[in-house]
């Protein structure tokens, strides 16, 4: 597509050309948004391009471009663990793993670390 006719009627010559190429500038950002966000989730997004033509009144032959511009991003689960408790709630705190902590649960030395006698 060299020649200066097939070029007027290139679909990525006039997608660059129309709004002053901020159509394109915008789908262009949108698909690096896209690509990066699959690449992170490993899902499938998408680009969607649509140019709509419309004939302008009282001018024959003259024609308007509108653009919209969508992308769908994968979506990211939004996980969180939690623990039940006996009356039926949620807890962060693993229940059995961290007690109350008192002078008598907790354990004294036993002669064996590390830093006995250095002093």
């Amino acid at each position: 597509m060299s020649d200066k006719d097939s070029d007027r009627n290139d679909f990525a010559v006039t997608f660059v050309q129309h709004a002053k190429g901020r159509a394109n500038d915008e789908a262009t950002a949108k698909l690096k948004e896209v690509v990066e966000a699959v690449k992170r989730t490993g899902k499938a997004g998408k680009v969607v391009v649509e140019l709509t033509v419309k004939p302008v009144p009282n001018i024959d032959g003259t024609y308007s471009l509108e653009d919209k511009i969508r992308s769908t991003l994968p979506k990211e689960p939004r996980k969180s663990m939690w623990f039940g408790t006996e009356d039926g709630g949620l807890t962060r705190d693993q229940p059995g793993l961290y007690g109350p902590v008192s002078a008598a649960s907790t354990p004294g030395p036993d002669g064996k670390s590390a830093g006995v006698g250095q002093d």
